[in-house]
């Protein structure tokens, strides 16, 4: 059976295929300093959002609180961040970014960079510029639960 595109075609499939490219060969370059793609959103999160609890970061993030806890557990454990007793629920536990932390966060966002001038090598400073604004203009939000 023949639809009306060919899946290699499809944008969903390009962008499927390229994310898993994309992630496995960041994972690689981040493998030296000890951390995964998903570390690295942790550590961005909290330089953006401050100081939050897991919860919240788990929800920002689209994952589930437990993988937020083993990734705090690691993180802590560099000393990149540092876990807060909430006072207001002493059940509840806010992370803050710490020194380390941003400067993990500093090397990793380097490492990205260096594969976004690798996947555009071959385009122009225009292109890229659009590929860039497409993109945005797609991006998917994780659904908040209700």
């Amino acid at each position: 059976m023949k639809d009306n595109y060919e899946l290699h075609e499809l944008i969903s499939f390009r962008l499927g295929r390229l994310g898993y490219s994309v992630t496995s060969l960041y994972a690689d370059r981040l493998k030296f300093l000890g951390i995964t793609p998903k570390h690295v959103g942790v550590l961005a999160t909290l330089h953006t959002k401050g100081v939050i609890t897991q919860q919240e970061l788990a929800l920002e993030l689209g994952v589930a609180p437990s993988l937020i806890v083993l990734l705090a557990d690691d993180l802590e454990a560099m000393h990149a961040i540092t876990r807060l007793r909430d006072a207001t629920d002493r059940r509840r536990q806010n992370l803050r970014l710490e020194p380390a932390g941003l400067e993990l966060l500093e090397k990793a966002v380097k490492r990205a960079r260096e594969i976004d001038d690798e996947l555009g090598a071959n385009l122009t400073s225009g292109q890229k510029q659009l590929l860039r604004e497409l993109l945005m203009a797609i991006e998917i939000h994780p659904k908040e639960e209700s």
